[in-house]
């Protein structure tokens, strides 16, 4: 059973209209409304959801591993480390 999504954006006074969409579509984005409602639009079997679950949590390990090294070598070589922000 999904659970219930209330979602609601006013429009502030002075604020375009268009602001207001492009908050509503971030607040849609940030829940994973579509994401969930496309997720759930075929069945897919319970084998296959583990099976991605599996590779996610691999990618997930991986990227903090490289993160980690990279670190490693840049407290060796003395240059700053900055944590390149995702979009």
């Amino acid at each position: 059973m999904p659970k219930p999504v209330n979602l609601e954006v006013k429009v502030k006074t002075g604020e375009s209209v268009e602001r207001a969409i492009k908050r509503f579509t971030r607040k849609v984005k940030k829940e994973k409304i579509l994401e969930e409602y496309l997720a759930k639009q075929r069945y897919e079997k319970p084998s296959s959801i583990r099976n991605r679950k599996k590779r996610l949590i691999k990618k997930k390990r991986r990227q903090e591993l490289l993160e980690q090294k990279e670190i490693e070598r840049s407290i060796i070589s003395g240059t700053n480390y900055i944590k390149k922000r995702k979009r």
